[in-house]
């Protein structure tokens, strides 16, 4: 800020955080403004030390305008976030709730914001604040300042020597270069060129007609204008919408995203990674990008992927990790619109069958890599579990009641602060850039993990496998501090060896250049609330993943661990950021999280340990390194629909190896009800897991045990229920282990969305709660509250209900069952097998 103009601490940053859903109270919304859009302007000043008023000063296009005061909206806390929470006041109350503000000694923050525009493209608007209207500041005064941008068409043209250029005013911007791919699929690649690249510009478009297969891709100019067709065979299956590209262009010709116009009509669209809201996408505006929504995802995800496809004939996959976003309106045209962080993208279009589709896109992105039989077998995990003794108690209490358990993930097992060292292990802080060896560590007998080695070595000589917690931070010395005099009220011992230990990795780490960097350098920090304050391991550095794995190698080398999960991996904010290979983070937010868990499980194979990586975020390429689950929900039957969507959705993404926690992990316990309900469905689901959030061991006790679950809310009879359906887990094996193979080859999924083999069955279009597990079973959840039947659609085909046996009567597809029984206890999960086609 200007000190001619300003008295007083005024704080206003412009672009914040970047948060892709949110804005904070001291920033510009929109960051980019773009023709047409008003813009607000947001401005703090610390409480107690707030002017009576504040005034933007401002310019358009060069001329002074009347100073705009702001209006005062609310208080917000003083610290940096992308969840700032503004308390809004109304005039009438506005003093009142200062002075109480004021007089408790808060660490608040007065907001104020004024509002500007809209603008045309082209304006330049500068601007500064102050606390007198009467400021005349001279040009380099104006401390801020945008430029307003807009999308324009891109003339789609031939060069001189015959290539399609993408011009605006006649300046080349890009390069259009339609290739053949594999079967049934087509290239566009996009590549900034200097402005004269084009050369000569011929008179009309010439036609490009590239033919692969039975596919076909034409690019012309007949209709008047540039158009894109998809065929097969003889038949369009896409026809793009004038103009076929758009630019988001600043007044400078700078081109900052591009738009394919690619459906002139609406269609059906399903995929793009993991969706919890609904799985035909049509209608919506899904964005890519990886985002952490704790809970009631909506139109949020972790695990985005910028592909999907129209059981109308085509697929669309941009080949890039940029922020991205599809608009499906329900009529007219459909497109996607993604940025262009580095030189180019690649575009590809698929043509077929969605079956066909995913096939051709797993084969150019990686067929899923198939996990280890035993990832089938049921899992068991608690947060709150987090002592040798708690392990051992739960696995030998299942043994009791008669459930199968063939996998426990232990998330509680950890320091809090390395996050590789066992809890209460006592050692000598020693050198960060030396390997670890359990020799290193004594367990005290009266401790949380007395014998880690012993433990492990007798559940898998109980055939269980262990799976360990993992976080990529370096958390805050602050959080640390924090959590060890929780640990001194509680009557723990501190851990002081894992602080000391702790200190010296992390100033090993930013020595070496193994943390994420802001854009001046220095070590970004997260502004999260998750782990607040820590620094991001630099994934993309290969000195910093091989020291990362060496902590932990002899958890893998040593003790035997079979796992771990890897949690987290959505802790960037802002497009600056920067990383080792030259990445910044408007290409890396995406990404993180997939090089994040590929290094886990590369390091789990190369120590030759038959093990999996469990991760919640994800992005294209993650098939590499499986597996995953949906993530944090509630304990509500709302949840446990969207958590259907969400396996679904991310199956017809190339995901297959997917699970959810049984009935949510959060809040207050489900009914027994629906932890049986989906229970039934996860039986007949990729990976069957129960799991519970950290409660701080306050009562009621909210593990999801059947046996906890069934004591606090008085129904005995869940237990053996439970262990009924976990049982027949058991006995499915084979079919879903051979399901698992023929996932891996072909890249389609284990819980198949009814439309990836009827797609041209509307009704199978719109269903979002049944799906095909495997080849032969058609599985409907019972997802309402207290009911004892639902519909069910059986496709075309001869179907029998499983329960009934196999001497149950015949049923033929293509029609509705209306109300078919679905009795609790008999019957808690529909299911039909399939007996002909």
């Amino acid at each position: 800020m200007s000190e001619t103009t300003l008295k007083r601490p005024l704080n206003h940053r412009p672009l914040g955080f970047e948060a892709p859903y949110t804005h904070g109270p001291d920033e510009r919304f929109p960051r980019w403004p773009q023709a047409g859009q008003p813009v607000s302007l947001g401005l703090t000043v610390p409480l107690n030390d707030e002017p009576e008023q504040v005034y933007c000063l401002w310019r358009l296009n060069g001329a002074v305008q009347p100073a705009l005061p702001l209006r005062k909206l609310g208080l917000a806390p003083r610290q940096a976030s992308p969840f700032l929470a503004v308390s809004p006041l109304n005039e009438a109350g506005l003093e009142a709730a200062l002075e109480v503000a004021r007089g408790k000694g808060e660490e608040s923050q007065l907001c104020w914001e004024a509002g500007i525009g809209p603008f045309v493209f082209g304006d330049r608007v500068e601007y500064t604040f102050s606390t007198s209207p009467q400021g005349n500041p001279v040009s380099e005064n104006y401390e801020f300042s945008f430029e307003t941008r807009a999308w324009q068409k891109l003339q789609l043209v031939s060069g001189q020597s015959g290539q399609l250029f993408l011009l605006w005013q006649e300046k080349a911007l890009l390069k259009l270069s339609p290739k053949a791919g594999g079967e049934s699929t087509f290239c566009l690649e996009l590549e900034r060129v200097a402005p004269d690249a084009a050369g000569l510009v011929s008179a009309k478009l010439e036609e490009f007609l590239i033919v692969n297969g039975s596919s076909r891709l034409v690019i012309d100019g007949q209709s008047g204008a540039a158009r894109l067709l998809l065929g097969l065979d003889s038949r369009n299956s896409l026809q793009s919408a004038d103009p076929m590209f758009e630019g988001l262009l600043t007044p400078g010709g700078e081109l900052k995203a591009v738009r394919l116009n690619f459906s002139e009509r609406g269609s059906d669209f399903y995929g793009l990674g993991e969706r919890f809201d609904r799985l035909n996408q049509r209608g919506l505006a899904p964005d890519i990008r990886v985002y952490e929504q704790y809970k009631d995802q909506g139109d949020r995800t972790y695990f985005p992927i910028p592909f999907g496809f129209s059981p109308d004939g085509f697929g669309l996959y941009l080949a890039t990790s940029a922020n991205a976003r599809f608009n499906l309106p329900q009529d007219g045209p459909q497109s996607c619109e993604v940025e262009l962080p580095g030189q180019g993208l690649n575009l590809y279009l698929f043509s077929g069958s969605p079956r066909q589709i995913l096939d051709a896109y797993t084969r150019l992105t990686g067929k899923p890599v198939l996990p280890p039989d035993w990832i089938y077998t049921p899992w068991i995990s608690g947060n709150e579990w987090n002592s040798q003794a708690k392990i051992m108690q739960e696995v030998l209490r299942s043994e009791a009641e008669g459930v199968p358990v063939g996998v426990v993930v232990i998330e509680a097992w950890a320091d809090e602060t390395t996050f590789y060292v066992f809890n209460d292990a006592a050692y000598s802080p020693g050198d960060p850039a030396q390997p670890l060896h359990l020799a290193d560590f004594t367990f005290p007998a009266e401790g949380h993990w007395p014998d880690p080695k012993g433990m492990i070595d007798e559940l898998h000589r109980r055939g269980i496998k262990v799976v360990l917690w993992q976080i990529p931070v370096f958390k805050s010395f602050e959080e640390v501090e924090q959590s060890m005099a929780e640990r001194a009220l509680a009557g723990q011992k501190p851990q002081l060896d894992s602080l000391e230990q702790h200190r010296r990795d992390t100033a090993y780490a930013v020595e070496h250049g193994y943390v994420v960097r802001d854009a001046d350098g220095q070590p970004y920090r997260n502004p999260g609330i998750w782990f607040n304050g820590a620094y991001v391991l630099d994934v993309t550095n290969p000195a910093a993943r091989e020291w990362w794995m060496s902590r932990r190698a002899y958890l893998m080398d040593e003790l035997g661990v079979d796992g771990f999960k890897t949690d987290g991996g959505e802790h960037l904010w802002g497009n600056d950021l920067r990383f080792h290979d030259g990445r910044r983070g408007a290409e890396m937010i995406n990404a993180y999280p997939q090089v994040y868990t590929q290094m886990y499980f590369d390091a789990l194979k190369a120590a030759g340990r038959n093990g999996v990586t469990f991760s919640r975020a994800g992005f294209t390429g993650s098939q590499n390194a499986p597996c995953h689950w949906a993530g944090d929900e509630n304990s509500t039957y709302e949840a446990f629909r969207h958590s259907i969507v969400a396996g679904l959705s991310a199956g017809l993404s190339g995901i297959p190896f997917w699970g959810w926690d049984i009935g949510g992990f959060s809040g207050p316990l489900p009914t027994s009800e629906l932890f049986l309900r989906a229970t039934g469905m996860a039986a007949f689901c990729p990976i069957m897991q129960y799991h519970s959030e950290y409660n701080a061991f306050r009562p009621p006790l909210r593990d999801r045990t059947p046996w906890n679950v069934a004591d606090q809310n008085g129904t005995p009879w869940l237990v053996e229920a439970y262990a009924r359906l976990s049982r027949l887990r058991m006995e499915l094996l084979p079919y879903i282990q051979a399901a698992g193979r023929r996932s891996a080859e072909t890249g389609e999924p284990l819980m198949r969305a009814l439309v990836l083999d009827w797609p041209e069955d509307l009704n199978c279009r719109q269903i979002e709660d049944q799906y095909l597990f495997g080849p032969a079973y058609l599985v409907a959840p019972v997802v309402e509250e207290n009911a004892t039947a639902r519909d069910v659609y059986l496709p075309a085909g001869q179907w029998r209900d499983f329960w009934d046996g196999p001497d149950a009567p015949l049923l033929d597809g293509g029609r509705w069952l209306k109300d078919y029984p679905a009795p609790l206890l008999e019957k808690p999960v529909l299911v039909f097998e399939k007996v002909a086609d």
